[in-house]
């Protein structure tokens, strides 16, 4: 959950260490920063959905009648096919949620964050939908093998890419 937590934060945390400070001539590093946060806060909408999720998929993963393989592949369907129409919704609509949440202007500039936010957080239920699986199967270390994988990756690629496309990079990196 560390690292998850870690790997989930990363596109903030990146930015602070890797983004250059002349990286644009009209804003601060800060910011960008700011603006980033604000944008990717919207995403989090979808966060909210895979924990409503996995509250109810806990409660029935867990019970000993529901050992079946199939179980976790039809809950991955669905999940996926729910999660997604959600996500394109929030993508096509951000203008829109941006005109009603956002009061200033400036945020505006970093709408780009929430479609790769909103990806990010599917994959991270997508994640966990297999997580559970490696759980009831007793094989966790693969769940601690992905975790390290993907925040290793995810920092060499930030390292990489943010000097050169700036937020954008980050969340490249971040996916």
């Amino acid at each position: 959950n560390l690292i998850g937590e870690i790997n989930g934060k990363w596109s903030i945390l990146s930015l602070r260490l890797f983004l250059p400070n002349d990286f644009c001539e009209e804003l601060s590093k800060s910011s960008i920063i700011g603006i980033v946060s604000m944008n990717c806060r919207v995403a989090t909408a979808i966060g909210i959905c895979i924990q409503a999720f996995r509250s109810a998929f806990d409660a029935m993963i867990f019970k000993k009648e529901n050992d079946s393989v199939d179980i976790h592949k039809d809950t991955m369907h669905y999940f996926i096919i729910v999660i997604s129409f959600f996500w394109f919704a929030l993508s096509v609509n951000k203008d829109l949620i941006a005109t009603i949440f956002f009061r200033n202007e400036i945020y505006k500039q970093g709408l780009i964050a929430i479609p790769f936010m909103g990806f990010y957080h599917i994959c991270n239920g997508i994640y966990y939908n297999i997580s559970i699986y490696f759980k009831k199967i007793n094989k966790t270390i693969y769940n601690f093998l992905f975790a390290i994988v993907s925040l290793l990756t995810n920092v060499c690629l930030s390292a990489v890419l943010i000097p050169h496309l700036g937020y954008i990079g980050s969340f490249i990196a971040n996916i």
